[in-house]
């Protein structure tokens, strides 16, 4: 765990929503709430890994904190250095560009997230022309020692994208995401796109530049065994909420949620040996759009009583820094990994 417990991102109440649109004159019917009034914070130097379906809202939440989508409403702090946090929100766009160079993300896919037509030195210096960073010889400099930190060889910055494979380019776009020094990184789902060997090299990548660098890291993914070997807390998402965050050690054997309880449950166990009883949700993931009453995981929970039905749970803190949004998070005994 983080020794520095001085928050580098604090998020207050934050919402993004979609309009639902109908008809030829494109009629506005509603909404989709894919972030809905979140709150939550993330320290300084700290992995926070983001786990959920397919739909829940991780990628917008992500691109939402950088501003990279305009939240509808909320409050997002940011830590620049000075030890004092700034609500993001109340800068204009102009205002913010220039702290931009702060906060960057790496995204999914390696092959579509590089310009083909240009070369490893254009992609990784775009962020210092465009930051006023660096210029001729001294931008060059930095591309040359970002891109040795991330594994690749320096002699090869003027190839083009096509030249390397799936693991080079996601290096190629972790350079591009170090070269302005951020303090902070949304990487959304960058191993998923990769095989299973060039994954465990980039997740030793990860952690060994969040450690030198001292990044704070909000790592998005669906496979959990990664989130568990990366995060040193996790969050859980559902249908746009945020239901359980903790350490991760204690969301992992410690669920107070049962859909953290699913979740653990699909964890495969490499032992042949182990016959592990796996929980299969029933029914369909609700629409962000029209979400059941009260809790929004009911209509699939075996635990669900009739308050669940009527009143939306908060996220409260059930033990010692340990949050889950559960009417019965303090009655109820559930299974994590074994």
């Amino acid at each position: 765990m983080v020794e520095n417990q001085k928050p580098q991102i604090k998020v207050e109440n934050l919402l993004k929503k979609f309009p639902v649109e109908k008809g030829f004159f494109k009629r506005v019917v509603g909404h989709i709430k894919a972030v809905n009034r979140l709150n939550f914070k993330i320290d300084m130097g700290e992995v926070l890994g983001l786990v959920g379906e397919s739909g829940c809202g991780k990628t917008t939440l992500g691109q939402t904190i950088l501003r990279a989508m305009e939240p509808d409403d909320g409050k997002i702090y940011f830590n620049f250095g000075n030890g004092e946090l700034q609500n993001i929100m109340e800068m204009s766009k102009r205002e913010f560009r220039s702290y931009r160079r702060y906060m960057q993300m790496i995204f999914q896919d390696p092959f579509s997230s590089l310009d083909p037509r240009k070369t490893i030195l254009d992609i990784v210096g775009e962020p210092l022309k465009v930051n006023n960073i660096a210029r001729g010889k001294e931008l060059e400099n930095r591309v040359r020692e970002v891109v040795a930190s991330a594994g690749l060889n320096v002699e090869h910055i003027r190839r083009f994208p096509h030249a390397f494979s799936g693991g080079q380019r996601q290096r190629i776009a972790i350079a591009r995401a170090l070269a302005p020094n951020p303090r902070f990184v949304v990487a959304d789902e960058p191993v998923s796109a990769l095989d299973v060997s060039v994954r465990a090299e980039i997740l030793n990548l990860f952690k060994d530049l969040q450690e030198e660098l001292e990044l704070t890291i909000l790592f998005i993914a669906h496979d959990l065994s990664v989130v568990r070997y990366i995060s040193d807390r996790v969050a859980v998402m559902y249908v746009g909420k945020m239901v359980e965050i903790a350490e991760t050690r204690e969301l992992y054997f410690n669920p107070q949620h049962p859909y953290t309880e699913v979740l653990m449950s699909a964890i495969p166990v490499p032992d042949p040996r182990v016959d592990k009883e796996r929980k299969i949700l029933e029914g369909e993931v609700p629409s962000a759009s029209n979400p059941p009453a009260g809790c929004y995981f009911h209509p699939r929970c075996e635990y669900s009583q009739d308050i669940c039905q009527k009143q939306t749970p908060e996220l409260e803190e059930i033990r010692e820094d340990h949050y889950a949004a559960c009417h019965f998070a303090d009655k109820l005994t559930l299974r994590g990994v074994k």
